[in-house]
């Protein structure tokens, strides 16, 4: 599969802002001590300047039906060993923001933020978000719908 388009393939890889990893281990990224193959190739997207032209990077891979999984943070992940045939991207937490609007009282996040995080910053703001407290990863991972209870 990842070898459906060589070419083509090779020209996004090389098109990303950082180099890409080929033949990346996975072990690292399971929490499970069994042994995890590889993935044909390993990227970090980074919140930064770069995150528009990699974003455009993936959109081409999307289009052309080019196989990545995107991996947040502590995301729950059993991988054999068979690893996987395409781009394992991970989403860096650094550069993460959180901003309220007080008038509408909306939080708004970059969805590489932790959930701790946000629990701890709408705490400070007088807010209940307890009920997110244990839940592993950030918060790009899940889509939650939550009712606001002020403290």
């Amino acid at each position: 599969m990842f070898a459906k388009n060589i070419p083509l393939m090779k020209e996004l890889l090389d098109s990303f802002s950082r180099k890409v990893e080929y033949d990346y281990d996975l072990q690292n990224k399971q929490l499970y001590k069994k042994k995890a193959g590889k993935a044909k190739g390993y990227y970090q997207l980074a919140f930064d300047d770069s995150l528009d032209e990699d974003l455009k990077v993936l959109h081409k891979m999307y289009k052309n039906d080019m196989p990545f999984r995107i991996y947040g943070l502590h995301t729950n992940l059993y991988i054999t060993s068979n690893g996987y045939d395409g781009l394992f991207i991970d989403v860096n937490i650094k550069n993460s923001k959180i901003k309220f609007k007080q008038e509408t009282e909306e939080f708004i996040v970059t969805s590489n933020l932790t959930v701790s995080a946000l629990v701890n910053y709408t705490k400070e703001m007088g807010y209940d978000f307890s009920l997110l407290t244990g839940i592993p990863g950030v918060v790009g991972e899940e889509l939650l719908e939550i009712q606001v209870i002020q403290v």
